[in-house]
């Protein structure tokens, strides 16, 4: 019986039929979906960065793009000034809202 087929009514209750099928195909759709609007969201990235001369433009360019991947309402970028022992918010978002530019003295050890 190689290759012999069962009723179509009898295949719905079997593991690989195409009920399950088409669930986990519909996973794997979604699944792929995400992870290529993740790398469109790296490459924009990557293309700001070898792009934009400006440090402000390239945050807004960065929190732009994470916004289509994550929720940024509370998010920021920092540097650290190791010579000044400063710690620079050079982008931070609170509820939405951008924040001035503040430096910040350390207050953890080395």
């Amino acid at each position: 019986m190689r290759g012999a087929s069962l009723p179509r009514a009898e295949t719905a209750a079997c593991p690989g039929t195409p009920d399950r099928d088409g669930r986990r195909n519909s996973l794997l759709i979604q699944q792929t979906s995400r992870r290529s609007e993740e790398l469109h969201v790296l490459n924009e990235i990557g293309r700001a960065l070898s792009s934009t001369l400006h440090k402000e433009d390239l945050l807004r360019k960065i929190w732009e793009e994470l916004r289509r991947l994550f929720d940024v309402e509370n998010f920021y970028i920092a540097s650290l000034d190791t010579v000044r022992d400063e710690m620079h918010f050079d982008l931070e978002i609170i509820d939405g809202a951008r924040i001035p530019r503040v430096p910040v003295q350390r207050e953890f050890p080395d």
